[in-house]
């Protein structure tokens, strides 16, 4: 008789990180378990990340996702947890779409074991398929405080130009815009309305604000989430993409598994 596999508890101990932050350590443990016979349970309660709402439950994972079990099932059985030095977490700092087994690996993982919710998938906008569309994210906020050696420009201007030499270059249709950011939001939709797609969400006002976690928005923490999980989705399904180097576009790329015709950014373009 086949030995049961074990269950792999996947708790990332770091808080004020991204919603990318956490979710791509999540995929360097579903690849571990891919690897090693093992069945992952995500663990998002311990400490509990800034996506936790108290009306939606303990585990901020399952907000987004389904599992086969909750936590507290998993640890009545064999199980292990994923070690706080977690080895498997994707490479940082560097273009991801260049390190080609890494994302198929990866991509392989995500499909064997992450449910994303339906009411999540049904978001995706069906009109990007349509079009031959560019996927374009624009992250410049806390970069320039953070990670200033990832920060292309803190001119809005700069990101639509750039945006425009791509997308007439190569004879694109639409863009899909994914930003945090009213000011460069705003900025594209007042000068290529016709062309734009995009969701409507919850955007920050200034250039150098890092996130809101605090709002009155029902569910506002939870949103957040929600929202960049679709912006990140949105973007996987775009013919190429156009970002920053940051977790969102990390996630477009292992969502889209190596199929974008091309990966452009912004600071070598």
């Amino acid at each position: 008789m086949k030995e049961q596999s074990k269950y792999y508890i996947i708790n990332y101990r770091h808080r004020g990180a991204g919603y990318f932050a956490y979710l791509n350590a999540v995929f360097g443990g579903l690849k571990y378990c891919s690897d090693n016979n093992l069945i992952p349970i995500v663990d998002w309660s311990n400490p509990k990340v800034e996506y936790y709402d108290s009306e939606m439950g303990e585990n901020p994972f399952d907000y987004y996702f389904d599992q086969e079990l909750t936590v507290e099932e998993a640890i009545k059985h064999e199980h292990q947890y994923c070690p706080i030095d977690y080895e498997n977490y994707p490479p940082g700092g560097q273009k991801i779409f260049r390190n080609k087994d890494v994302v198929i690996n990866i991509n392989n993982s995500i499909n064997k074991y992450l449910k994303i919710k339906p009411e999540i998938l049904n978001s995706v906008k069906k009109e990007i398929s349509e079009y031959k569309t560019l996927g374009v994210h624009c992250r410049r906020s806390d970069m320039g405080t953070y990670h200033p050696e990832y920060l292309f420009s803190r001119n809005t201007e700069d990101y639509f130009k750039k945006t425009m030499e791509i997308y007439e270059k190569y004879g694109f249709e639409k863009i899909y815009l994914a930003t945090e950011e009213t000011e460069i939001f705003e900025y594209f939709k007042s000068r290529i309305p016709e062309i734009l797609i995009y969701q409507e969400c919850f955007r920050i006002g200034r250039n150098d604000d890092h996130r809101i976690i605090t709002n009155e928005r029902k569910y506002h923490r939870y949103l957040m989430g929600k929202e960049v999980l679709i912006d990140s989705l949105n973007l996987s399904k775009c013919n190429s993409l156009l970002c920053s180097i940051s977790g969102v576009s990390y996630g477009s790329i292992f969502f889209n598994g190596n199929k974008y015709d091309n990966v452009y950014y912004f600071d070598e373009i």
